[in-house]
């Protein structure tokens, strides 16, 4: 426990109160060791039934607050001549979060799995072709530990549960959020989460900044859509996909933005976001959905408008607004009152004891990458408090 908890202080320590635009890390990656291992005899095994099964257990950290949430890693994977066999990860409810076979495994050394909302993970493999063949040893998990929580906010929080909101415009609020997704990466033995919404039918847009190695970071992200909290208060998850490929990006430094192709093809009540090209104008009525700290989906709405000063107006790429946002935040749309995307934020701060301090919003005209226009390069002290 000594090394778990030092390795969680050292994590915490790197996100002291520096320039904004950063990844909320929220998990941590804890070794294991369980190989697949078939039962010596095998009479009576069909092809379509069970043939092996394994509990994961998630370490519990003292006073972790978050609610159960794992990932399991498979390494090693060597998979049989015939398909008649599929691996099943589900929760400890027997809920099926994701079904494993050759299409999905084919190419693959190695695969973590969506997330399993649930204390432990049923790991599971059906068919007689696995018993000639199929290989794997489950060799780390991924799960949350409890958090600083990082702010960049301006004034007091006015952050509300997204389908809490009851206003004039709630129909347009909920129809516009549920185009927004969590989005979650596993790199260097910690999850980092931010922000995404759908603009095609497999397509969803993030922030730059949240990509932290090009080459295989699809390897590691899921998507999550309809995250939000019910009327009792208990967190839901509605569509969980994965990240194909990145099929376009402009740099940090620029538009900080990049669309991601997904896998499936979300459900078509997630809304295709559209677009303007126009900038709001000071003092213009926005709102925010978003999923801060990987947290089911909060909404900015109250005094959530653009507002300028000397720092924001000297940003070639952005616009200020005082939308109340967090960390994992990045790559949230930022929309108007019609519903249009008019934005999307980039970066806040840190330190919890400012609060006059205005966040960053990408230029709306910047993020059609289509248009090859990406934006000035500028450096990230252009965006500190």
């Amino acid at each position: 426990m000594r090394v778990r908890v030092a390795f969680i202080a050292a994590v915490l320590g790197v996100l002291g109160y520096e320039v904004a635009a950063q990844p909320y890390v929220g998990s941590i990656v804890e070794d294991i060791s369980t190989p697949l291992a078939f039962p010596p005899d095998q009479d009576g095994l069909t092809c379509t039934g069970l043939v092996w099964n394994f509990r994961v257990d998630a370490p519990v950290l003292p006073g972790n607050i978050k609610q159960p949430e794992m990932r399991v890693h498979l390494n090693n994977l060597v998979l049989p001549e015939n398909d008649a066999f599929h691996i099943e990860i589900a929760d400890t409810s027997g809920n099926v979060v994701e079904t494993l076979d050759r299409a999905v495994l084919a190419g693959r050394s190695d695969i973590w799995t969506l997330s399993i909302s649930s204390i432990a993970a049923e790991v599971s493999v059906f068919g007689c072709d696995a018993l000639t063949g199929l290989a794997f040893e489950i060799d780390q998990i991924a799960f949350p530990f409890e958090d600083l929580e990082l702010e960049s906010l301006y004034g007091t929080s006015d952050l509300i549960e997204t389908n809490s909101y009851t206003g004039a415009d709630s129909d347009l609020v909920t129809e516009s959020a549920s185009s927004v997704a969590r989005l979650s990466v596993i790199k260097d033995r910690t999850e980092t989460y931010c922000t995404a919404f759908r603009i095609g039918p497999d397509l969803v847009q993030t922030s730059s900044h949240c990509i932290s190695d090009e080459t295989d970071f699809c390897e590691t992200t899921q998507i999550w859509f309809d995250y939000h909290k019910n009327e009792f208060g208990l967190p839901i998850t509605g569509q969980k996909v994965r990240c194909l490929e990145i099929v376009d990006s402009a740099a940090p430094t620029q538009a900080d933005t990049t669309i991601l192709r997904v896998h499936p093809e979300p459900h078509a009540t997630y809304k295709i976001a559209s677009f303007t090209p126009d900038s709001p104008q000071e003092g213009d009525p926005l709102f925010v959905p978003q999923h801060p700290g990987g947290l089911p989906q909060k909404l900015s709405i109250v005094d959530c408008v653009r507002q300028e000063d000397m720092r924001t107006q000297a940003h070639p790429n952005a616009y200020g607004h005082t939308c109340d946002t967090l960390r994992g935040s990045s790559g949230a749309p930022v929309f108007n009152l019609a519903g249009e995307v008019v934005g999307q934020h980039r970066a806040g701060h840190t330190n919890p004891e400012v609060t006059n301090c205005l966040n960053l919003a990408t230029l709306p005209h910047l993020l059609d990458l289509s248009t090859g226009v990406t934006g000035q390069t500028t450096t990230a002290s252009a965006e500190a408090c």
